[in-house]
């Protein structure tokens, strides 16, 4: 049982990755006049989905027990999208190991993407 809730742990940060895109999202309708707040919306989800990546990227590094520096840590935040693909190749075994977790970042970052177009609706 508890590796069933560990497992399902692993991918809520994800779900909330996809519900901040659709706030995000969602504070971009309007007319281009209310955009001021909007841009703060979207600066906020962003730190928060920095945060959140950050997060899943050390709790997994630690259940791995992956060897994890600052310039890691400082790449994760910085640059994600560089270190979180060498990360995943670099703790994972094997070919199908890697395939499967890159995977696993593709299409977490088409899902967080669709939630945003979801919330910003047609026409954005």
């Amino acid at each position: 049982m508890e590796d069933r809730i560990v497992h399902y742990k692993k991918y809520l940060p994800i779900a909330f990755m996809g519900i901040l895109a659709l706030g995000a999202g969602l504070s971009d309708r309007g007319p281009p006049s209310s955009m001021d707040g909007a841009r703060d919306v979207a600066a906020v989800a962003a730190v928060l989905i920095v945060a959140l990546i950050f997060r899943w990227y050390r709790r997994d590094a630690l259940l791995r027990g992956f060897h994890i520096t600052w310039g890691l840590h400082l790449g994760i935040v910085l640059l994600a999208v560089i270190a979180l693909p060498w990360y995943l190749v670099r703790s994972r075994a094997g070919v199908g190991g890697r395939s499967r977790a890159l995977a696993g970042l593709a299409a977490s970052f088409v899902l967080v993407m669709a939630c945003y177009r979801l919330g910003a609706g047609p026409g954005q």
